[in-house]
């Protein structure tokens, strides 16, 4: 019997698990090798057997080498995951689903991190699946990955003042759940509407509002840094560290009430009206 030590006391990015993960990846490669081809592969994702508890093996990513097989050399990523079936009180994260999710998109090579470093004003903090993983995508991925169509994206008019009713983007229908306000061609201001519905169900209430953030697409495109292109704004007139979820969740005060307003840009953005509707926002030039 070996031993591999990947279990929960082993982070899913921590560097000192990663000889244990390649020495995982090597070893089923070595006897997968022999019945299945991967020729027409373009990842590998190691996926544990559904009677393993993440206390054995728990979600991990092994980075900077290439998987070498009989076929071909993947040289991406290659994620090792706990199943997703284990939720028994031993092996439990409460971070799951989202969890699993956010790797598959990394598998599938349709999404970066957005966290980065909140304390210098960088990323997403807690916000969206592709940050720390712990509730739905934020409205703009979703429109980026084609899950809400152009359609359901306003666009404010940036010389003239405008009033906005955006729905929250985890309901279901064709609604309006985006709203963007133009800064140049590769620079945009989003507006979207948080409700604990649907992957959101997690989030309390006093986190509940609209989240405004600075995208800026040329970054976006350049990923140098975790985070870099999407930044969440935070109101300056009060703290936005509150974060009352079960894992942390930077910037979790972030999200503008009635009445409350933000500056950035050039522009005001106000919420006038709040409810389970989502927001009803005004845009001035500032």
């Amino acid at each position: 019997m070996k031993r591999f030590n990947l279990g929960n006391s082993t982070k899913h990015g921590d560097a000192s698990g990663l000889e244990s993960r390649w020495d995982l990846i090597n070893t089923v490669t070595k006897v997968a090798d022999l019945s299945i081809d991967f020729t027409g592969a373009d990842v590998v994702w190691f996926l544990a057997p559904s009677n393993v508890k993440r206390t054995l093996l728990s979600n991990q990513i092994a980075t900077g080498r290439p998987l070498v097989t009989n076929e071909k050399t993947f040289y991406v990523n290659t994620y090792i995951s706990s199943p997703i079936s284990d939720l028994s009180n031993e092996g439990f994260r409460p971070r799951e689903p989202f969890g699993f999710v956010h790797e598959l998109m990394h598998l599938f090579d349709t999404a970066d991190d957005h966290y980065g470093d909140h304390k210098n004003d960088l990323g997403t903090g807690g916000w969206g699946n592709m940050s720390g993983a712990q509730v739905d995508f934020l409205a703009w991925d979703k429109w980026t990955f084609g899950w809400i169509s152009d359609q359901q994206v306003r666009c404010a008019p940036t010389n003239a003042t405008s009033i906005h009713w955006i729905k929250p983007s985890t309901i279901k229908g064709s609604y309006e759940k985006l709203l963007m306000i133009p800064i140049s061609n590769s620079k945009f201001l989003a507006v979207e509407s948080v409700r604990n519905s649907g992957l959101n169900f997690k989030i309390p209430v006093p986190m509940l509002g609209a989240i405004v953030y600075l995208i800026d697409t040329n970054v976006l495109d350049q990923q140098f840094v975790n985070g870099g292109g999407i930044n969440i704004l935070c109101p300056t007139n009060r703290s936005c560290d509150y974060a009352p979820m079960i894992h942390s969740f930077p910037l979790g005060g972030a999200a503008l009430k009635p009445g409350e307003s933000i500056t950035a840009q050039g522009f005001r953005i106000s919420i006038l009206e709040s409810g389970e509707f989502g927001d009803v926002v005004k845009v001035e030039v500032a």
